[in-house]
């Protein structure tokens, strides 16, 4: 997630309107800060946000573990829990006591948030039909309950795999890789050769459809944070191929491919000292 858990508390403060209809004493409008909204703390703000949270990513326990550009989403998700709590608040026929001796009519007040309501679900509404391109343009919203449906499948962004070498020898490498763009991990698919892994323009949607059968599975993770390898027992100057998959839960995948060549066989120090003699 790119705000931490106090920024979307202090990103939802500051965009509600709690800014209410009320009358003074000589019945003229007015307006004032509903009261019931300033003594809510920041733990009940949080639970809004929870309530965002479990709505649109109802496997996700964690605040910390929201996929990057998701907090649009869930601050309109959340304004929609509060705004509705703050209507219903209390019994229509109930007129509350604000400050300066204002009174907020109740029935003005609940037709207040539920306008608001009703526009923050419009916002939403609106940011999935444009595939999170709203206000947010770097996260696709991808509803968690429908997450293997065709629209998923269709709308979601391609995981970006990135894979470095990080050290050759004349039998062995090492190498590490990561990937971003990912909504819903489920498995990195590491495969070497001598000859590339890769052909994209085969048949077939899948990853392992796209592989040669050439190619050698080396690594299969479902820990996303499982990113360093090493294999050994390799040709000495030899060009190898190395690719990654980074597979979602609904198969949409992206991959890096990458050659490097083994270093040349060093010499046994006693084949050379019995070269000099």
């Amino acid at each position: 997630m790119l705000l931490t858990v106090e920024e979307m508390i202090a990103t939802l403060r500051s965009s509600v309107n709690v800014q209410v209809p009320a009358e003074d004493e000589e019945g003229q409008e007015t307006s004032v800060i509903d009261p019931a909204y300033l003594v809510m703390t920041d733990d009940d703000i949080k639970l809004f946000i929870k309530l965002g949270v479990s709505r649109a990513f109802p496997q996700v326990s964690d605040l910390d573990d929201l996929p990057d550009g998701s907090e649009y989403a869930i601050v309109l998700l959340a304004k929609i829990e509060l705004y509705t709590k703050l209507a219903v608040l209390k019994a229509n026929d109930v007129d509350l006591g604000a400050d300066n001796n204002n009174y907020i009519k109740q029935d003005q007040r609940f037709n207040h948030y539920m306008k608001l309501v009703s526009q923050a679900k419009e916002q939403y509404d609106n940011w999935l039909e444009n595939e999170g391109q709203g206000t947010v343009s770097a996260y696709d919203v991808l509803l968690s309950k429908s997450h293997y449906s065709h629209r998923n499948y269709e709308k979601q962004v391609t995981p970006s795999v990135k894979l470095k070498i990080d050290q050759v020898t004349s039998d062995s490498v090492d190498f590490s890789y990561s990937v971003t763009n990912t909504s819903h991990f489920g498995r990195f698919k590491v495969y070497i050769s001598t000859s590339p892994i890769v052909n994209i323009y085969n048949d077939g949607a899948t990853y392992d459809k796209k592989v040669l059968e050439s190619a050698k599975l080396i690594k299969s993770t479902s820990n996303i944070r499982d990113s360093y390898h090493r294999v050994g027992n390799l040709e000495p100057a030899t060009d190898y191929y190395i690719a990654v998959f980074a597979i979602e839960r609904n198969q949409v995948f992206g991959y890096k491919e990458v050659m490097f060549t083994t270093l040349e066989e060093l010499e046994d120090e006693e084949d050379v000292s019995e070269e000099n003699i």
